[in-house]
């Protein structure tokens, strides 16, 4: 089956959504954004699709089995959550999901960045960020990652001289380093596991 790469303009339909959610919360599940609801998720990606701020992109053999959401600069990120704030904040206070809150807190008080230099915080101001990436498990190991992110910077309307990620784990961390050649350029305070800031010249 043939593998396509795009970018979304249009709203997706119920079954793009419901693919697009399955994957969020098998491979990406320490995100903020999984510990919604599905109906709050529903909400960020259309907003994705919608804002110039955010790019939302996918990988389809017939269904969808990856997605990535790119931030122009990852203060947008913040910018298009507080959109939502009231529904985001009940939502994750009716779940018990404290530490999330916490942690949204501390990102829009910038304490996560202590651990990370003045130069290494300006390259982040200034980078596009990978805001989240992920590609079904049994679809993974194959290279689709590393050829949907090529497409990726290709493919984006924003420039920069960087682009960014997060991630809490080896394996994204590997990938990211070793496939692609991202570098590392601190640590963001995550409750309760650090966050590895990586970076990439384009």
């Amino acid at each position: 089956m043939k593998t396509k790469f795009r970018k979304i303009y249009k709203k997706l339909n119920l079954k793009e959504l419901n693919d697009i959610i399955f994957i969020l919360r098998t491979e990406n599940k320490s995100s903020i954004l999984a510990k919604l609801s599905k109906k709050n998720i529903v909400k960020y990606l259309h907003e994705a699709v919608k804002t110039k701020d955010l790019e939302l992109f996918i990988v389809t053999q017939k269904n969808i089995i990856g997605y990535a959401i790119l931030a122009c600069n990852p203060e947008y990120l913040l910018k298009n959550f507080a959109k939502f704030k009231k529904d985001f904040f009940i939502d994750l206070f009716l779940n018990l999901n404290f530490l999330v809150l916490f942690n949204i807190v501390i990102s829009k008080l910038n304490f996560d960045k202590i651990l990370i230099s003045g130069k290494n915080k300006k390259v982040i101001s200034e980078s596009l960020n990978l805001n989240l990436l992920a590609i079904k498990r049994n679809y993974q190991s194959r290279g689709l990652g590393k050829k949907f992110l090529k497409y990726i910077f290709k493919s984006s309307i924003h420039k920069s001289k960087y682009i960014t990620c997060e991630t809490d784990n080896e394996r994204s961390n590997n990938f990211y380093k070793k496939k692609l050649n991202f570098k590392s350029i601190g640590k963001r305070i995550r409750f309760l596991k650090l966050q590895t800031v990586l970076a990439k010249k384009l």
